[in-house]
């Protein structure tokens, strides 16, 4: 009786050694599995990273075309400004011409 109980037990034993391993298997490829995942979610990181740097490379250059059109609009304005004042001066100055020469024409040659 005692040996039948051995043996029992040892049968008992080896299904659950058994079980074991099947346990300790199916622990080996979920944590595979895992690693595979951790790495594509390090590699979707490093992307994303990659893609955030990109843009925000983009808005740097999109600060600088920024700056360099209020600059130029800037420039233009006080290109403008200069062009205007020039011209109010032409206009003096071809006022005062025809005046000299209206005064040239009637009041002084007499």
């Amino acid at each position: 009786m005692n040996a039948e109980a051995c043996i029992v037990n040892a049968e008992a034993c080896i299904v659950n050694a058994e079980a074991c391993i099947v346990n300790a298997e199916a622990c080996i490829v979920n944590a595979e599995a895992c690693i595979v995942n951790a790495e594509a979610c390090i590699v979707n990181a490093a992307v994303c990273y990659v893609n955030a740097m990109a843009c925000y490379v983009n808005a740097m250059a999109c600060i600088v075309n920024a700056e360099a059109c209020i600059r130029k609009d800037a420039i233009n304005y006080h290109k403008d400004a200069i062009n205007r004042r020039l011209y109010k001066r032409l206009i003096i100055v071809e006022t005062a011409i025809h005046r000299v020469s209206y005064l040239n024409r009637t009041i002084l040659p007499s």
